[in-house]
């Protein structure tokens, strides 16, 4: 039997005087069972040749995000000065609902609050109110602050660099004290202690997150109820005005249910964060549809839409068929995603009792099939933004045809 463990990001700058610390770390939650990530130790996989986005991908694959911070920042990014890899990994966490535990260095957590914490408030108040917006990044008005220090307030300017932090550091602890819900406090030198601390931090965590995260979702169902019904009831009268003499006009239908697929854009994880994101992909509206259904040993063509020479036949064992594949891999309750570098389009399929549809779009550059695949939850949710109306297509496509 396969038991699902809490999968764990270790995230911290790659300094050296934190490389014991990580190791402990991830030593003492597997031994406490659970699975945890870490780059020096190949957890990342190989996805694609930017590590930087391999290790993003990875934080939306884990459950908890644990992050260490101490007196450096690391690099920042080339594409974004005002970020490093380690911020982008915090806030990839948290834009995806991740529970994010920061556990910062004691003697410099006391100094933002004691020094930083007020002045920063202050600085950013007075941005908003003259741009009428909140800073994209913290990091800009921090460095405005600390060049305001050199000249009026020498005195905490000297403290500042006494404590020997990396700038950055003080926008990141000023955004993980702010976004989220806990921010501790500790002696990184202290490594055996820190572990237990920490293990005692996770169970504590993870028992209240559980009640929050429950009621947080009922609460975002209740916010997007309305908005959710009203795409549902327009779905429902399009696809509902398909159905001619008892019978579904499978054109009609393909060609509503198109409608509902338009183009979308894929970005790298690591842009989310710049200050004019580029897609890295994009996705054409849904170029074309077919619709197949087993009988006996064959899948033979129902329909199609927007294809003009559509295969009009498949075995059902044959290995090389996106149908027959999708058929074989009891996935009713999912979409997959298929992908033929010749031709640069993707398939993506859905099984319906004995049938399976297939709808088609194609890419704006070439892929490998490899990176496709690493893409495929993002690639999914990217065409389907709004899924009631393909949810109540599939229900009403299986109604009619399937026997």
């Amino acid at each position: 039997m396969n038991i699902d463990v809490t999968k764990i990001f270790i995230s911290s700058s790659s300094q050296q005087t934190l490389q014991p610390l990580r190791e402990r770390i991830k030593a003492a939650l597997e031994n406490a069972g659970h699975e945890t990530v870490m780059y020096e130790y190949g957890d990342m996989g190989l996805y694609t040749d930017n590590p930087n986005q391999d290790c993003l991908i990875k934080v939306k694959d884990s459950d908890v995000l644990v992050l260490f911070i101490s007196n450096k920042a690391g690099s920042l990014s080339r594409n974004n000065p005002n970020i490093t890899i380690t911020y982008a990994e915090f806030m990839t966490a948290l834009k995806n609902d991740k529970i994010v535990i920061p556990i910062v260095e004691t003697q410099i957590l006391n100094f933002y609050k004691e020094h930083v914490k007020d002045e920063l408030d202050r600085a950013i108040y007075k941005y908003e109110m003259k741009y009428d917006h909140e800073p994209r990044f913290t990091f800009p008005i921090v460095k405005a602050l600390l060049e305001e220090h050199k000249i009026n307030d020498t005195v905490l300017h000297k403290k500042i660099l006494e404590i020997a932090v990396d700038d950055f550091i003080w926008a990141f602890v000023h955004d993980c004290f702010n976004m989220t819900r806990w921010t501790y406090d500790y002696s990184i030198a202290d490594t055996p202690e820190l572990c237990s601390f920490l293990l005692k931090v996770l169970s504590q965590v993870l028992r209240k997150s559980t009640k929050f995260y429950l009621h947080e979702k009922e609460i975002t169902q209740n916010l997007l109820l309305y908005d959710e019904l009203s795409v549902y009831q327009d779905a429902v009268n399009n696809f509902m005005k398909c159905i001619v003499n008892a019978k579904l006009n499978l054109p009609l239908f393909f060609k509503t249910l198109s409608e509902y697929l338009p183009g979308q854009s894929i970005y790298d994880p690591y842009s989310d964060f710049a200050e004019h994101p580029v897609p890295i992909l994009n996705i054409s509206e849904c170029k074309a549809i077919t619709l197949y259904k087993r009988s006996e040993d064959l899948f033979s063509l129902v329909d199609s839409y927007g294809s003009k020479t559509p295969a009009q036949n498949f075995k059902i064992e044959d290995e090389d068929s996106f149908v027959a594949q999708t058929y074989h891999k009891d996935m009713e309750h999912r979409e997959h995603v298929f992908y033929s570098e010749e031709k640069q389009m993707i398939y993506m399929t859905k099984k319906v009792g004995e049938l399976v549809l297939s709808c088609h779009f194609q890419l704006s550059q070439l892929w490998s099939s490899r990176r496709v695949n690493s893409y495929e939850s993002d690639i999914v949710s990217a065409i389907m933004e709004k899924r009631q109306p393909f949810d109540f297509a599939i229900d009403l496509l299986g109604g009619m045809l399937n026997e």
